[in-house]
């Protein structure tokens, strides 16, 4: 099992983007990035997403010890924003976190 995962480690993840539906029965579309063995989920225009216990995807942050975490903001397709999350966006994330 090792030698399988060992294998197909540095496979890309593919970028074609998909619609979920979350949870909360919200459409977010998400695109798959990096590779079998560093996987991330980010929205359209880039904006890395993790899921939350309740398995919604939430914007990610970095944490002091630069480790990765869900946000409590949900994600949102851009046109779908609100002015508030789009002002929170621009303040407080950067796109592309790793």
């Amino acid at each position: 099992m090792l030698l399988f995962f060992s294998l197909h480690a540095q496979v890309p993840v593919s970028p074609e983007p998909i619609v979920i539906t979350q949870p909360n029965q919200t459409k977010i579309t998400i695109i798959g990035v990096g590779t079998g063995d560093k996987p991330y989920t980010e929205t359209v225009d880039g904006y890395t997403l993790l899921k939350n216990k309740k398995g919604i995807y939430m914007y990610a942050q970095l944490n002091k010890n630069q480790k990765l975490f869900p946000s409590k903001l949900k994600a949102h397709n851009p046109e779908a924003r609100s002015k508030r999350e789009k002002k929170c966006l621009e303040k407080k994330f950067k796109p592309h976190l790793r």
